[in-house]
């Protein structure tokens, strides 16, 4: 029988919070993985690639629907500078099945 523990997804900006679950079995992967998984999605960007190449007009964009800083020194943190939530979960899957997901409404940085 699977045990299961819960857990978060933190992912900073884009706005998802997963709620999960690992699996505490004494599988191979459990073992392998030391019942881990990915606690955010990592970065696509460094941060001063993300400060040069975002601009603030598509960060607003992107956070239209978060209250959250929209200025020029908050860019390196902007959800373009991120990995894709969803394709971080999915090549996981066999780690975690998540159980509850949550959008942010507020983040609040700096």
């Amino acid at each position: 029988m699977s045990h299961f523990f819960p857990g978060i997804f933190f992912f900073n900006h884009l706005g998802l919070f997963h709620f999960k679950a690992f699996c505490a079995d004494s599988n191979f992967l459990g073992r392998h993985s030391f019942h881990s998984c990915s606690h955010g999605a990592g970065r696509m960007m460094s941060r001063g690639d993300a400060k040069r190449s975002i601009t603030l007009t598509q960060h607003k964009e992107a956070t239209i629907n978060t209250i959250c800083r929209q200025d020029k020194d908050i860019l390196d943190e902007s959800p373009a500078a991120y990995k894709d939530i969803n394709l971080v979960m999915q090549a996981q899957a066999d780690l975690i099945d998540i159980v509850h997901t949550l959008k942010e409404i507020v983040n609040i940085k700096g």
